[in-house]
C-alpha cells in the first residue's frame, strides 16, 4: 500500500469516527433533552392559557418548543394533542397576520397529528383533526385557489363524518355536515370558467357523498346538495361524449330527487326523478347494461307509482307496471327481487282495477 492509499484510508477512518462520535453525542444529548410527561403537560397547559388570552404567537412558540423535544413513540396521545393545539394556534394567528402562510402551517400541524391519529386507533382524534383541516382549508379558500381548497375542505369533512355519525355523535355530526354544506354552497358560487371531466368527476363524488348521507339522515338539504352536484357533473357528461358517466350520473340524480321528494315539493321532485331515470335509460339497455337497466326501471316504477297519487293516476300506474315488468326481465332469477317486483305489479294493477270499478259504480249512480 503506497502513501496515497494510506492517506485515503486514514481520511475515511477519521470521517467515520467523526460521524459515529457525533451520532453518539447527539443521541446522548437528545436523550437528555427529551421532554418528560410532566413537562409536556405543563407545556400544554401553558400553551392553552396563552391561546385563551389571545397570545397566539407565544402559544405557537410554546407548542413548537415542546414538540422539538417530544416523540410520538413515547407519548402518542400527547403528541396528537400538541399537533392539534399547534394547528389551532397557527389558525388563530392567521386571523391577525400572514393569513395564508399561517393557515398552511395550521394544516401542516394537523396533518402531522394524523400520522399518529389513525382512524382505527384514535377515531375521535382523527375526526377532530380532519374537522380542523376542513376549517383551515375553508378559510384558505377565501384567499386563493378557492375551488380546490373548498374541495379539500369537503374531503376532510367527509373523513370526519366517517367517525361522527348521527346515532353516536349527533351534535358533532350536525356541526360537520353544516360546515360541509357551507363549503359546498361557497363552491357553487366560484367562477368556474373552465370545466372538464376532472371537474365533473369531482362534482359526481361530492354528489355521491351527499346522496349517501341523505339516505341515512333524511335531511332535505343533503338531498338538495346532491341534486346540485350531479347537475354540475352533467354540465360536462353527455350521451354522446361520456355515455356511461352520463347514465350513471343521471341515475344518481334520479335517486337524489327521490330522496328530496320525501321532504319537499313531492310532485315536482318525483317528475324530475322520472326525467333523470329516463335519461339514464337512453344509454342503459337490456342487452348491453342489463343490471343497470333493471335497477333504473325499478326506480322508475317506484317514481311513477308515487306520482300517481298526485296526477294522471291511471296513466302513471300503468307506466309503473310497465317499468316493473321491464325490471323483472332482469331480476326474474333473483327470488327476492322478483317477488318484490311481482308484488308491486299486482298492487298497482289492483289499484287500476279498483279505480275502474269505482268509476263504473259512480257512473251508474249518476
Amino acid at each position: 500500500m503506497d502513501w496515497q492509499e494510506l492517506l485515503v484510508t486514514a481520511l475515511i477512518t477519521l470521517v467515520i469516527g467523526l460521524v459515529v462520535g457525533f451520532a453518539v453525542h447527539y443521541g446522548i444529548e437528545h436523550f437528555k433533552n427529551k421532554a418528560t410527561d410532566k413537562e409536556i403537560n405543563q407545556a400544554i397547559e401553558t400553551g392553552n392559557a396563552l391561546l385563551s388570552n389571545g397570545a397566539y404567537k407565544e402559544a405557537v412558540n410554546e407548542f413548537e418548543s415542546i414538540l422539538k423535544r417530544s416523540s410520538p413513540d413515547d407519548f402518542p396521545e400527547k403528541f396528537i394533542n400538541l399537533q392539534n393545539s399547534l394547528g389551532i394556534a397557527y389558525y388563530a394567528l392567521g386571523s391577525r397576520e400572514d393569513e395564508q402562510a399561517n393557515l398552511e402551517k395550521a394544516i401542516g400541524a394537523y396533518q402531522k397529528g394524523l400520522t399518529i391519529a389513525k382512524v382505527d386507533e384514535y377515531p375521535k382524534d382523527n375526526a377532530l383533526l380532519n374537522n380542523n383541516i376542513g376549517n383551515a382549508y375553508s378559510m384558505l379558500a377565501l384567499y386563493r385557489d378557492n375551488s380546490s381548497n373548498l374541495i379539500h375542505a369537503m374531503n376532510a369533512y367527509d373523513k370526519a363524518l366517517e367517525v361522527y355519525t348521527k346515532e353516536r355523535n349527533p351534535g358533532d355530526y350536525e356541526r360537520v355536515q353544516n360546515q360541509k354544506n357551507l363549503a359546498f354552497q361557497s363552491l357553487l358560487k366560484t367562477n368556474n370558467t373552465y370545466i372538464d371531466e376532472g371537474y365533473a368527476y369531482k362534482y359526481y363524488n361530492i354528489g355521491y357523498t351527499f346522496l349517501k348521507a341523505s339516505m341515512v339522515d333524511g335531511n332535505p338539504i343533503l338531498a338538495e346538495n346532491a341534486v346540485k352536484a350531479f347537475k354540475e357533473a352533467l354540465r360536462v357528461y353527455s350521451p354522446k361524449n361520456n355515455p356511461e358517466l352520463y347514465a350513471s350520473t343521471s341515475n344518481a340524480l334520479g335517486a337524489a330527487y327521490m330522496v328530496f321528494s320525501d321532504s319537499k315539493d313531492r310532485e315536482a321532485n318525483l317528475e324530475e326523478a322520472i326525467e333523470a331515470y329516463q335519461n339514464a335509460l337512453v344509454i342503459y339497455n337490456l342487452n348491453s347494461y342489463p343490471a343497470e337497466y333493471g335497477i333504473a326501471h325499478m326506480s322508475l316504477g317506484t317514481a311513477y307509482s308515487a306520482l300517481s297519487d298526485f296526477k294522471d293516476r291511471e296513466s302513471n300506474l300503468k307506466k309503473a307496471v310497465q317499468s316493473d315488468k321491464e325490471a323483472l326481465k332482469v331480476f326474474y332469477t333473483d327470488q327476492d327481487q322478483a317477488k318484490e317486483l311481482r308484488s308491486r305489479i299486482e298492487r298497482d294493477q289492483s289499484k287500476i282495477a279498483e279505480d275502474a270499478t269505482m268509476a263504473k259504480q259512480s257512473a251508474r249512480t249518476t
